[in-house]
């Protein structure tokens, strides 16, 4: 192709000094250029994100290319296909579409060298399904012995039954089968057979690959040797650590409340989607799949195939019952239908779905097992029972489910107190002393005299409860308070000539000191009844009185 100039013929918005701004140096002209160019392919019917995705994979090459003295518009294929092959296999399939829409725009042939779109190995010059040491018109690595004559194949296939037989997923399955033909390969090499290698040569084997596929490899010869009738097989020779346990990453209570409230009010596919994972915790395949068969009669179960091809049931809660029951009913039996007739969306669409409502919740890179995660994690606290979570997340393993558990100072606490009483010390802890008038000066002190009954009135009631300790503000500011960690505390407002004394929880919101909420309460014995959700950071049955930022979601939230 030969080389073509960014002064070529255009079309559009860049008829009108887009093609000099292209020429300008600096990174300021490149994000111009990328907000024009995103516009631009608005215009042209591609949708918002999408317009906005090519725009950063088109950005991304320019930089590439002009760290190397040149320019996307005049690079040759020689070029083009060296930066090909520095992106992984993803990230070419999504640059191709964007430099071909950028090159339109330009005026420069829309075709690109074969290296876009096409495998490392292809694009380095072998032949389409061939690489070294590869038979062409094979399958490739791993599954020769689909089509394998011999006892090396023959075993492998034979594992496969007995692994179907014990009800392992296909995707299990095929990835077990490749590891053991594999180990057959290389023990083919020093003329013996997988199920001839003793301990030392199979630890010698197991040295070659890493941790995690050790694992798999030890999990694989297990239903190996019992399809082979091996005795006393040596699979204590493969070394493994210990299994990795398993770690939640859910989203803050405060932003699940906001990212849960923008869904309710999003009356799309999104909006239903991020319910779907939020309140069920499905997997993203799992929402993209689903049927409005998979739903009985009232709405009130769904029952569905999950991740090993398990059948699985759960209650759907009535508000989701409505969003679902607001999709559009075409002539697709799926709730989120894709563009080919009979198919469901792609999963990467869902996806896309939850992290543009999350950005719209303030929430970056949220995804949707983020969901899940969030999901377990609620009910672990809520509930405290770890076998019902386990049924609803349809885990094998308990351990699974237990990595969603979130342990609090209150809950140690009750566990000790626990053990005291099944070993028979039914003794009450000791009550903590009242408040006595050294209080009553500091806050006559402090406050003023006014506010020294509500201040007693508090401490009272408060004084004792685990975690909480009064404070005082620093440089002589005329405020105390008593405080339950960094984002909860709570004060009496006695100062007011126009109400009563009102007892107010504050609660801060982020990691801005002025950015909080507060609640008031008539009197300390409401107050003190309602500690307990506040510093279990659960979901509050009512608004907040107020916030200082007025955060999105809190005050809709229904009493």
């Amino acid at each position: 192709m030969a080389e073509a100039s960014p002064m070529g013929g255009g079309s559009g918005a860049f008829d009108h000094g887009w093609r000099a701004l292209y020429l300008e140096p600096g990174e300021g002209a490149l994000a111009s250029v990328r907000d024009g160019l995103t516009a631009e392919l608005t215009e042209k019917g591609l949708s918002p994100n999408t317009a906005a995705r090519y725009a950063s994979y088109t950005i991304q090459a320019e930089e590439y290319f002009r760290a190397r003295g040149t320019t996307v518009l005049t690079a040759t294929d020689e070029t083009l296909a060296r930066y090909a092959l520095s992106l992984s296999a993803q990230m070419r399939r999504n640059a191709r579409p964007a430099l071909r829409h950028f090159f339109r725009l330009y005026g420069r042939p829309a075709t690109l060298p074969p290296a876009f779109g096409a495998t490392r190995h292809q694009a380095k010059g072998w032949p389409a399904g061939k690489r070294p040491g590869h038979k062409a018109g094979s399958p490739h690595f791993g599954h020769e012995w689909e089509g394998e004559p011999g006892p090396p194949a023959e075993r492998v296939r034979a594992s496969r039954v007995h692994m179907r037989r014990k009800g392992l997923g296909p995707r299990t399955i095929g990835h077990y089968s490749s590891m053991l033909w594999r180990a057959e390969r290389w023990a083919g090499a020093r003329g013996r057979s997988l199920a001839e290698l003793d301990a030392d040569e199979l630890g010698d084997y197991s040295d070659t690959l890493g941790a995690a596929s050790r694992r798999s490899l030890r999990s694989a010869l297990r239903h190996y040797y019992a399809a082979t009738g091996t005795i006393d097989p040596p699979i204590g020779a493969i070394r493994v650590g210990p299994k990795r346990r398993m770690v939640a990453h859910p989203l803050e209570d405060i932003d699940a409340r906001r990212l849960f409230e923008l869904a309710r009010a999003d009356t799309g596919k999104g909006g239903t989607a991020v319910l779907l994972g939020l309140l069920l915790g499905l997997r993203c395949a799992e929402i993209a799949k689903l049927r409005f068969d998979d739903f009985d009669e009232d709405g009130r179960w769904v029952r569905f195939v999950g991740k090993g091809d398990l059948d699985a049931s759960l209650p759907v809660p009535p508000m989701l019952r409505e969003c679902i029951a607001a999709l559009p009913r075409g002539s697709s039996s799926y709730l989120f239908p894709g563009q080919l007739p009979g198919k469901h969306v792609n999963p990467t669409t869902v996806w896309n779905w939850v992290r543009d409502l999350g950005a719209d919740a303030g929430i970056e890179g949220l995804y949707t097992h983020k969901l899940r995660h969030t999901c377990l994690t609620i009910a672990n606290d809520a509930t405290g029972d770890l076998r019902g979570v386990q049924e609803f997340a349809r885990h094998a393993d308990p351990d699974t489910t237990a990595g969603y558990t979130r342990v609090t100072g209150a809950r140690l606490t009750s566990i000790g107190e626990v053990i005291l009483r099944e070993l028979g010390h039914d003794e009450p802890e000791p009550a903590p002393a009242l408040p006595t008038l050294p209080f009553a000066a500091l806050v006559a002190g402090m406050l003023g005299a006014e506010a020294v009954e509500p201040w007693v009135a508090l401490a009272t009631a408060i004084a004792g409860r685990p975690g909480w300790e009064l404070g005082l503000a620093p440089d002589g500011h005329r405020s105390m308070h008593f405080r339950f960690g960094d984002r909860l505390w709570a004060t009496a407002e006695a100062n007011w000539t126009s109400r009563p004394a009102q007892f107010v929880i504050f609660q801060q919101l982020s990691d801005d000191e002025d950015d909080a909420a507060w609640w008031d309460f008539g009197d300390p014995e409401s107050l003190v009844a309602m500690l307990s959700p506040f510093e279990a950071c659960e979901i509050l049955p009512f608004p907040p009185t107020g916030s200082a930022f007025g955060i999105p979601g809190l005050a809709a939230v229904a009493p």
